[in-house]
Order: structure tokens, then sequence, then C-alpha cells
């Protein structure tokens, strides 16, 4: 099973996100926009795994020490890319989701998983390969808050030619 862990978004922020990807879209001479349904913030990308306990494990040991907080949907931006952008929504600095990713990162190696060769920089993707009609275009985004109050593993999977996340298991924040 192809397998991450994720911090979920409630329906009105999914909401904004996808009025942010379609603004987006229009903008754009190309692209491929995530679905409202596929919004989230990824904490740890797995892979291919084929025993999720071990990553149940490191969840709750995670979870056990993280208090539940609130993000912020901050600024767009993009990573450039030869053959289109990576268009994504940043996230206010908090010091208790980088103290999350930590605990989670800690308690997955601890598991077996290897560590991440590249530093934490939460952000949720709006769409791939886009290339903009106006260059001059300015994405604007609502300053809208996250409640973080559990983790997911996410399992990721083509249905019928969609991708599809699907929640296997929940953590809440216990700290």
């Amino acid at each position: 099973m192809r397998l991450f862990v994720a911090l979920l978004f409630p329906e009105t922020v999914k909401d904004a996100l996808r009025d942010a990807a379609l603004e987006l879209k229009d903008h754009a001479s190309y692209g491929v926009f995530s679905r409202r349904e596929n919004f989230h913030l990824t904490l740890s990308f797995l892979g291919e795994v084929r025993d999720p306990r071990p990553v149940k494990r490191a969840m709750a040991a995670a979870a056990a020490g993280a208090v539940p907080f609130d993000l912020e949907l901050d600024r767009p931006g993009r990573f450039r890319r030869q053959g289109g952008d990576i268009w994504w929504v940043g996230l206010k600095t908090a010091p208790e989701l980088t103290e999350l990713h930590r605990r989670l990162s800690d308690a997955l190696q601890t598991e077996g998983f290897p560590g991440e060769d590249r530093a934490f920089r939460p952000h949720v993707t709006l769409g791939r390969q886009v290339t903009l009609t106006d260059p001059a275009f300015r994405l604007q985004v609502p300053g809208l808050t996250i409640p973080a109050r559990e983790i997911c593993l996410m399992r990721s999977q083509r249905l019928q030619g969609v991708l599809t996340y699907t929640c296997l298991h929940r953590e809440p924040l216990q700290g």
C-alpha cells in the first residue's frame, strides 16, 4: 500500500482551497489540479508499506505528546519546474506543527522507516504542471484557520483512474 501521514482539513478550508485552485485554473493554459477531496497537509510520505502496524505505533507515540493546535493558511507560492510549475499554499509558522513533525519523524525512525533527506516545508498543493496564460497573475488565498486535532494514516491509490486518498487510521493529539 502507498501510505503517508497527514493532517486533514475541515470542509470550509477545502472549499477555500478548491476556489483558489479553480481561480488558478482559470488563469492557466494547462495544469493538473488537486481535487477538493484530496486537500491535506502531508507530515510524512512513506511510500509502499506492506504492514501499517509500525506506522500506527509511530503515530500513537507522536500523538501522545503532541497538543492540539491551530494552523493558518498563509500565502500562495510555486516551485518553478520545466514543463509547468507546482502551485501551493503555505502555512504560517507554528511551533506545534514543527514539534509534531519532529516527534512523528523520530517515532517512524524508531519503527525502522528512513528519515527524510529534505527540510519540512509545510504546504498544500493546488496544482502541478501549471502553465499560466498571464505571467502577472497573482493568486489570493484567505487566511483561514485549520484545527489540528488528529493525524491520519492515508492510503493513496488510483480508483478508476482517479487519485484517491483514504484515511485508514486516526490518532488524536493527546498532549
